[in-house]
């Protein structure tokens, strides 16, 4: 399922934050996720009137928006190799306590839900923010994988959200997911975010649940 995904993706974010605060100090941090949404292209209304659906607030709801883009942002110790990170099985040091394993779930996560995902993220404090970008169709070369360079827009949009999430200092993380083609009945923003930060589905992904953790999570 896709909430299963997003909350694989999730793992990284906790992972970073027990790096940066220690499991005991974890509620001092930051985790969000930012579910954009944009206007459908509407289906005729004669198309509904034929499926038996009458009133515009049922033309509406059937109308709503789509998911644009699903960006998790984290207040973690950032991504020290961003190319490294980004390949398939990349070997990545864990430290006791975290729920990622073997660096496959940024990767596959993200690649089962979308065709393009970018990474900004800032490892030292108060040091340069690095962008990275995978594509589906242009990063695998003769079975290797390379990041991209971001679009100005891309890397516009991403270093104004870092600087007003994570400020000009603070170390951190933002993934963001662009270009979906599995999301299937999940496309509409609202009620995909309420699947998210529903608490009985993140209890059944996460190896410590974000209440035992006091972590908060915000999902709009």
């Amino acid at each position: 399922a896709n909430n299963a995904a997003v909350i694989d993706l999730l793992d990284n974010c906790v992972d970073a934050m027990i790096r940066k605060y220690g499991k005991e100090n974890i509620s001092q941090g930051y985790l969000d996720v930012l579910i954009e949404s944009e206007p459908t292209a509407r289906e005729p209304f004669e198309q509904l009137d034929l499926l038996g659906v009458s009133s515009e607030e049922q033309k509406d709801s059937l109308t709503e928006s789509n998911i644009r883009s699903i960006k998790l942002v984290d207040s973690g110790d950032g991504i020290k190799d961003l190319a490294a990170a980004c390949r398939l099985g990349s070997n990545t040091e864990h430290g006791e306590g975290e729920v990622g394993i073997y660096g496959m779930g940024m990767k596959t996560a993200s690649s089962s839900m979308c065709k393009r995902w970018v990474v900004a993220t800032r490892s030292e404090e108060g040091g340069d923010i690095e962008l990275g970008v995978f594509d589906e169709e242009d990063s695998f070369v003769n079975n290797d994988v390379y990041l991209l360079s971001p679009s100005s827009e891309e890397r516009d949009e991403l270093i104004t959200l870092f600087h007003k999430k994570l400020g000009d200092i603070q170390t951190g993380t933002i993934f963001a997911m662009y270009d979906f083609h599995n999301l299937d009945r999940d496309r509409n923003a609202k009620r995909f975010a309420e699947v998210i930060s529903n608490e009985n589905n993140m209890g059944r992904i996460y190896r410590y649940s974000l209440n035992d953790l006091g972590l908060p999570l915000c999902v709009n």
